[in-house]
């Protein structure tokens, strides 16, 4: 008589590890959309009363499309500027690698020399072999 309450305890263990289990795989599942649920959480609050306002004066599908169009161009425009201008650096910065290179100790140049005989020619065919584990 003693074994029905042991049985009890451990199907209820075993259901609340399985719930426990299930909870975690959910939580894996849905974890690469949290920050972008995040960000939208965050422009929606952000601009609830423009899209309220924008509502009331041309109906709700409008409303939708003008609320969508704008904060999309409000994200999308400034991070394209910014990566322009990140780009334009990083072209800049670009140009002065000869020079430094050539001012590099001449340790510094066998480094380097001796690095860049694994990395491929530009415009190469070379094929990363896992025989002899070299790019030939």
């Amino acid at each position: 008589m003693n074994s029905h309450p042991d049985h009890e305890r451990l199907a209820s263990l075993g259901f609340y590890g399985f719930i426990i289990l299930l909870g975690y795989l959910v939580y894996q599942l849905i974890y690469p959309f949290l920050v972008p649920l995040a960000w939208a959480c965050v422009l929606a609050i952000s601009f609830y009363r423009m899209h309220a306002r924008l509502e009331r004066r041309v109906g709700r599908g409008w409303a939708a499309l003008g609320s969508t169009v704008s904060v999309a161009l409000l994200v999308i425009v400034p991070m394209l500027a910014v990566a322009s201008a990140f780009v334009s650096q990083a072209s800049q910065m670009l140009e002065h690698v000869p020079g430094l290179v050539a001012g590099a100790p001449a340790f510094a140049q066998r480094w380097m020399q001796a690095g860049l005989q694994y990395v491929p020619a530009p415009g190469s065919s070379a094929v990363w072999t896992t025989s002899s584990g070299r790019c030939s």
